[in-house]
């Protein structure tokens, strides 16, 4: 190009400071112009410098302009090439984008020469605010990982580059220190890339950073009215395009919601829990569950050394057990003894907790046989196939097969399936179960999540990966902090429509709102959590389900008691429900791993329990183990208490409201919201109690019936029963067996003093 002559440019792109001194070489692409025009040359340029780095791209230079049109002044730059002047080939750009927001920038040698305080390092003259925040984010983090600068892209996510927990503190503390301001480490959950991280601080620390630079800016003709934003990668670009769907979406960052959100009112109809039954640390039912965390009891216990066959004598791993992990009866449930020996445990577990919430729902071969009826499991990998090899049947060991054994003893139709999400794996089949109620899939589901520690390799796996407590506590919500504690539980219950189980005279232990679940995208690696999209779910499962969220009183959070993922999970709740006008200390918050350890993948499950029993028992249970609230979480920004001792949340005239939530190591989320049940026809019966029923128990054989008699199942004072309160729930239990037993009570005096001198008669 010869000396002042203009040319035209489509878009520019610097990604470094610019100075002839470090453009090493250039890649030039010539292309015709897309209106066909005659006789124009259509340049694409890349600078590259010595280290092989792009530091400016040119697209659409067209080299053969005598004159600027108008038009063209209003859409690109006009570029003057000035070897005459400069001896260094630097070009001076006029940006033409609108006239308010023109001005000049020097990208040459001269640049280093300009006016600037001597307090600002060399490498950032001629740079703006952003520019130089950008360029000391990335000299930090080259700092803190001991690699060059150069090699560290803006774009890319932090994890590339071998950041974890402990480097994103330091790196945190760096940039308080160099930036003034006050940034928690697991601000990089939210924010994974350093461009990404600088525009959060020009707009979350304006002050702070014009301070920083104020007297730094490169002389303009007239000043910026906008903040650059931060440069996204093309692929970045063309994954947001691919994701927008045709019907009209909303954007929140990079996650979107339906604009529309209305349904059919079926769609979103609430959904009823009519059974619940588990197997819990130290608990073999749920009752002795809530016993454990209404009296603040922990359930973790060093593992006996006759849990693993080849357990090392100086292992002391820390862990929640359910009790009777070996007990089973194989001929109850159809199953020769030589394949139940083979089978994994987490099958036999499931299939008789699975047979207890059937009966906690009062439901028989009537009803099973009324409609179709959907299993939901979430679950993990299987541990037993190290013991049993390839030597049982192939059915024994399988996932799928765990979640249709059930289905196929009791001849169910409805859909069935094997869920893992790795964490948020139970909560995840709760979700799915009432998907599909809500689609007539199925008339009744079942949703369970089961997980046993078998071998002493997953806590092996645990401790290399530092994700175990060193101490064997979960200090959820605490400066302690320190990592997880393994537990294991199998948890179920038994869901129906609202208004299918108020038509069937069915018991309502409660009302699931609203649920959702959604994934993080790509974090500071495949496991860290994502505290936006966690944000995004929450306000996403609100607003379908119009869920007036400033109601809500009690969340039973995932709470695993690591130092960045609970910040992580407060902070996104914080986030959301900043606009709503609640007061401080108006939403408990709880963890029910502090009791029984995490309980993986049956964990979302385990805490939809707690917080039944909780608007059952009417008590916000206390969470344990905090002490001095972590200094990484924003309290004083929210509604959010940890709840520390146990709280009264008594019946009211309006329903009362909570939520769950779990979130995988897979990065998928889930959010439930539960809403007591106060409905009439409980109220009713409540106030219309017969004063005898008539029981009806059986047992396949004499001495099992004589056993079940002194079961504490049928107490009057607990549960109110169900069809219309004319019969007792073991009238209408699962299945009627060989050896009946036949008796009656008093309401006031319960079923169990009558069970111990009742007369067993043989039919």
């Amino acid at each position: 190009m010869s000396a002042s002559r203009p040319v035209y440019i489509q878009s520019l792109q610097r990604l470094d400071a610019i100075g002839a001194s470090n453009i090493s070489w250039a890649r030039v692409d010539r292309r015709e112009r897309m209106d066909g025009a005659p006789g124009l040359e259509v340049l694409d340029i890349r600078l590259y410098s010595s280290e092989g780095r792009v530091v400016l791209k040119i697209q659409g230079l067209e080299a053969g302009f005598t004159a600027i049109s108008p038009e063209a002044e209003n859409e690109g730059m006009v570029v003057h090439s000035d070897t005459a002047t400069t001896g260094t080939g630097a070009f001076a750009l006029d940006s033409s984008f609108s006239k308010s927001e023109k001005e000049t920038v020097i990208l040459s040698k001269e640049a280093s020469s300009a006016p600037m305080a001597s307090r600002r390092r060399p490498e950032l003259l001629g740079l703006t605010t952003s520019e130089c925040v950008r360029w000391e984010l990335r000299e930090l983090a080259g700092q803190t990982l001991k690699i060059p600068r150069e090699l560290i892209d803006g774009n890319e996510n932090l994890a590339e580059y071998g950041f974890d927990s402990i480097s994103l503190t330091e790196y945190a503390t760096v940039l308080n220190q160099h930036f003034g301001v006050d940034l928690a480490p697991s601000i990089f959950f939210d924010h994974t890339t350093l461009y990404e991280l600088a525009h959060y601080l020009e707009r979350e620390f304006a002050q702070a950073i014009t301070d920083q630079y104020a007297d730094h800016e490169i002389q303009t003709e007239e000043k910026h009215t906008e903040q650059a934003a931060p440069i996204i990668s093309k692929a970045a670009q063309h994954r947001a395009k691919a994701r927008k769907p045709k019907a009209q979406r909303q954007a929140s960052g990079k996650y979107w919601r339906l604009g529309d959100t209305r349904r059919m009112q079926t769609a979103d109809e609430p959904v009823a829990i009519i059974g619940i039954s588990g197997r819990f640390p130290e608990a073999r039912n749920v009752d002795e569950m809530w016993s454990i965390l209404v009296n603040g009891q922990t359930a973790v216990k060093t593992v006996p050394s006759d849990r693993f066959t080849s357990s090392k004598k100086d292992a002391t791993w820390k862990c929640g057990l359910v009790p009777g992990v070996r007990e089973f009866d194989p001929r109850f449930f159809e199953i020769s003894p030589r394949e139940a020996e083979s089978m994994d445990p987490r099958q036999r577990l499931l299939l008789q907790e699975s047979w207890r919430a059937l009966e906690d729902a009062a439901y028989g071969k009537r009803q099973l046989s009324s409609g179709r009826v959907g299993m939901f499991v979430g679950v993990e990998n299987n541990e037993y196939l190290q013991f049993v090899g390839l030597d049982g049947p192939l059915t024994s060991n399988h996932n799928a097969i765990l979640a249709a054994r059930l289905a196929y003893l009791l001849d169910l139709n409805g859909p069935n399936m094997a869920i893992n999400t790795a964490c948020s794996s139970g909560l995840a089949a709760v979700h799915q179960a009432c998907a599909s109620l809500r689609a007539g899939e199925c008339d009744t589901a079942l949703a369970a999540g089961v997980s046993l520690l078998l071998t002493e390799q997953g806590f092996e796996a645990m401790s290399q990966a530092g994700m175990l407590s060193e101490d064997g506590r979960c200090y959820a919500f605490d400066q302690r902090a320190n990592g997880m504690v393994p537990g294991e539980a199998i948890a179920v219950v038994v869901l129906k429509t609202l208004s299918q189980a108020e038509a069937d005279g069915d018991s309502i232990y409660g009302v699931i709102r609203g649920s959702g679940m959604n994934y993080d995208g790509k974090t500071n690696g495949i496991t860290a959590p994502s505290g936006v999209a966690q944000t995004a779910l929450m306000n996403e499962v609100y607003t379908r389900y119009g869920i007036r969220a400033e109601n809500i009183q009690y969340i039973v959070t995932h709470g695993t008691g690591t130092r960045l993922g609970d910040p992580v999970e407060i902070n996104a709740l914080q986030e959301a429900y900043k606009s709503r006008n609640m007061e401080p200390g108006s939403c408990a918050l709880t963890s029910v791993k502090t009791n029984l350890g995490h309980t993986l993948a049956a964990s979302g499950v385990v805490s939809l329990i707690s917080l039944v029993q909780a608007m059952r028992h009417e008590t916000i249970p206390a969470s344990l183990h905090c002490e001095e609230e972590s200094e990484y979480i924003r309290w004083s920004e929210g509604p959010f208490y940890v709840n520390k001792s146990n709280r009264s949340w008594p019946r009211t005239e309006q329903a009362r409201l909570g939520a769950v939530s779990a979130f995988g190591m897979s990065g998928t989320n889930v959010h439930v919201v539960v809403e007591s049940y106060e409905g009439s026809r409980q109220k009713q019966m409540a106030g219309n109690a017969a004063p005898y029923y008539l029981l009806a128990l059986s047992a396949k054989t004499e001495a099992a019936l004589q056993r079940g008699g002194g079961h504490d199942r049928c107490t009057g004072t607990g549960r109110d029963a169900g069809s219309g309160g004319n019969e007792l729930y073991a009238t209408g239990g699962t299945a009627a067996f060989p050896s009946p037993l036949c008796g009656s009570c008093t309401v006031q005096g319960g079923c169990r003093a009558c069970l111990e001198t009742v007369r067993y008669e043989r039919k």
